[in-house]
């Protein structure tokens, strides 16, 4: 949860979050 925050605050770009977001939940 906390690693998946920290993504969403320093991905600049909305594509690039989205996939380091779902690579963090699997």
């Amino acid at each position: 949860m906390y690693r998946f925050d920290l993504v969403l605050r320093t991905g600049p770009l909305e594509e690039e979050t989205q996939l380091r977001c779902q690579i963090f939940i699997t």
